[in-house]
């Protein structure tokens, strides 16, 4: 008897599916990010783009002065198309000269917010901006 008393208090407190959970939630606004707007949007293969970039919540420092890493703060690499290889930047504008041989077409610069010790923000934040070659 006490062994189906035990089952039936069993069966009704999984009965339901339903759980009170305190979890907490992330504030996104606090979160960084990293916008960029190019200026021209179409150029001449060997000409130059110029984008101007914001971020919230990320302190953008030069990496030269080799600042000790710190939550929040760091700089940028930036990738043309699919490169391997990045460029690090920590200026609100870059110049970026597009390859003389750069095929006329659809092209895209991927910006990554990374640490001072070159590192990408964890989670990686991350934009890209395209723009076409004539």
């Amino acid at each position: 008897m006490r062994l189906i008393l035990c089952l039936g208090l069993l069966v009704a407190a999984c009965g339901s599916n339903k759980v009170a959970v305190d979890a907490p939630v992330a504030d996104v606004s606090l979160e960084p990010s990293i916008s960029a707007t190019p200026n021209p949007t179409t150029i001449a293969p060997g000409g130059s783009i110029v984008l101007t970039l914001t971020t919230t919540n990320f302190n953008v420092v030069d990496p030269r002065a080799s600042p000790p890493p710190m939550p929040g703060e760091g700089h940028y690499h930036y990738y043309l198309d699919d490169a391997v290889n990045y460029v690090a930047a920590w200026t609100p504008t870059v110049d970026i000269r597009i390859p003389a041989n750069a095929a006329p077409g659809a092209h895209a610069i991927r910006l990554v917010l990374v640490t001072n010790a070159h590192v990408d923000v964890v989670p990686t934040v991350e934009t890209t901006v395209t723009f076409t070659v004539e």
